[in-house]
């Protein structure tokens, strides 16, 4: 296993494990649309990936390939153990579909086991061990 697969997997297990026994965070960090970081959306081109809160308050919808997924917040207990001297609360956000992690961590945040920093704050991780830096599209 790469070490990205193994980020990804830790992100993918740990989170979605603590989920359940997590309240749901204060704010909404995630909600908005994104692409890959350094590259200019294509002019009318979809969102790669596009997150919308619920409107029970309870999770987001994410479309990502174009499919809508629910996601769920991950729970502190797991991200604090892949984030570690990072504290809980305005700075930090993630949520899984099972299939992917999307996180807000505060620029300059390194990623959980990689030679990395977010740079822009957005980031996700999929099952096949592939993380992504993102940035949100205006």
């Amino acid at each position: 296993m790469t070490r990205m697969t193994q980020v990804a997997a830790m992100l993918l297990a740990a989170g979605l494990a603590s989920a359940a026994a997590m309240p749901t965070h204060a704010a909404d960090l995630l909600s908005g649309s994104y692409h890959p970081a350094g590259e200019p959306p294509a002019p009318d081109a979809r969102a790669p990936l596009r997150v919308e809160a619920n409107a029970s308050g309870d999770g987001w919808t994410a479309w990502f390939e174009g499919q809508p997924q629910p996601m769920q917040e991950l729970g502190w207990e797991g991200l604090a153990t892949l984030f570690p001297g990072v504290s809980g609360g305005n700075d930090i956000q993630c949520g899984g579909t099972g299939r992917l992690v999307f996180c807000h961590v505060a620029p300059g945040t390194p990623l959980p086991e990689a030679n990395a920093v977010s740079s822009t704050g957005y980031f996700t991780a999929d099952t096949a061990g592939n993380v992504y830096e993102l940035e949100r599209m205006p």
